[in-house]
């Protein structure tokens, strides 16, 4: 059958849906482009309670059918019985599974399985395309690299060392890792950082990893591109030559980049980095409330600019807190009460979901993009609302998450 083509809500991609269900215990889809929550409200036939009713009913007529008969003075023979009792254990069994098939057929078109450009309407898409155009990408980019000439390489690795990634059956997954400060040979050092791969096996994933840690100094052979489809430093590892090389200016140039641990701000107190999030948190207060607030920084230049984005959101923090609320309210409202309602529960007004909404974390990058996260109060079943923006446009979309 066909794959269906529906448009994202929230950045429009045309998705592409298989008739294949892959799991019965997430209530929710996502668009797996910008990880938007398709929920409930997106599904065809919002039959979920009406199967649990029908088993309910057809459970309690097949026992009291059995009660009622057992109980009957009529002559009869013992198997008849026997086929009373079964039938009131087998029949709802029998109903729930049919009901079952029937929901999953209903929800056939609504498992995503990849993204295709609006733009494109070709071919039935899938995870087996995707998969195969992520291969067919990587190979050429190492094409790329390998036409470069072979250097030595000497920088600093970064957090969190090594990683690995696999696209669909490959044997074979990529490993890479990150140098924050690097130099060619004996050239001047960069702080544009370089990310060195090559393919592996999961056995050669294990010793890159044990060979390279976050924080050392390395020296490796390898091809370098500045020029490739990425379009930032890449480079093919050839050969790990050193793991604790002795560079002074090196060392010295990473500790000046390297972002404090702690900072003291005058307006949000003590700020910590948290090195695997890259990026400082601090308790603050939002308009007499009590919210987390993270800055997405890896260098002091970075942090500085975060914390200017920071004073200037909070300088306008009332007028932001009532724009975050409708734009909550306006992508929102309709989604929690088209599909997210039990059964019999009365529609959800505005002031009704804006009580229920509690801000938790404020994000704010050094471009000044900013991003609140929201206690659900139980309005999507525990999932979170984000609502995301800028502060030169405000806020722009809004969607549940987690």
């Amino acid at each position: 059958m066909a794959s269906t083509p529906r448009q994202c809500p929230r950045c429009s991609k045309s998705i592409r849906y298989r008739d294949v269900v892959s799991s019965l215990s997430t209530p929710c889809l996502s668009c797996p482009a910008c990880h938007a929550t398709l929920g409930p409200a997106s599904w065809p036939w919002p039959g979920r309670q009406a199967i649990l009713r029908l088993v309910q009913v057809v459970w309690a007529a097949a026992v009291l059918l059995a009660v009622a008969s057992l109980e009957a003075n009529s002559p009869r023979f013992p198997w008849t019985d026997v086929a009373l009792l079964l039938a009131a254990a087998i029949l709802p069994g029998l109903v729930a599974f049919l009901s079952l098939t029937a929901y999953l057929w209903a929800l056939r078109p609504f498992v995503v399985v990849g993204v295709q450009d609006p733009a494109s309407d070709e071919g039935e898409g899938g995870a087996d395309e995707l998969f195969a155009d992520l291969n067919h990408r990587e190979a050429r980019f190492m094409e790329q690299l390998g036409a470069s000439a072979e250097s030595l390489v000497t920088g600093h690795v970064d957090e969190p060392g090594t990683i690995t990634s696999r696209f669909g059956s490959r044997t074979e997954g990529s490993a890479q890792f990150e140098l924050t400060v690097w130099r060619i040979d004996s050239g001047p050092l960069r702080t544009d950082s370089l990310t060195v791969r090559r393919m592996v096996t999961d056995d050669e994933a294990d010793s890159l990893r044990e060979a390279i840690s976050p924080g050392s100094l390395l020296k490796v052979r390898a091809r370098v591109a500045e020029e490739n489809i990425y379009e930032s430093p890449q480079a093919l590892l050839e050969e790990v030559v050193e793991t604790d090389v002795d560079d002074g200016e090196l060392r010295a140039t990473v500790a000046a980049l390297k972002p404090p641990e702690v900072h003291e701000d005058d307006q949000f107190g003590t700020l910590t980095f948290d090195r695997r999030l890259r990026q400082y948190s601090a308790d603050a207060s939002w308009n007499g409330r009590p919210v987390e607030l993270g800055l997405e920084a890896s260098t002091p230049e970075e942090l500085a600019e975060a914390l200017q984005a920071a004073r200037a959101l909070w300088d306008d923090s009332v007028a932001w807190e009532r724009r975050v609320l409708a734009r909550a309210l306006e992508e929102l409202l309709s989604v929690r009460n088209g599909g997210w309602l039990d059964e019999g529960e009365a529609e959800t007004t505005p002031e009704e979901f804006g009580a229920r909404m509690t801000l938790e974390l404020i994000r704010v990058d050094p471009d000044g993009n900013v991003s609140f996260s929201h206690d659900d109060g139980d309005l999507f079943w525990g999932h979170a609302i984000s609502v995301d923006g800028n502060l030169s446009g405000g806020p722009k979309h809004a969607g549940i998450s987690g």
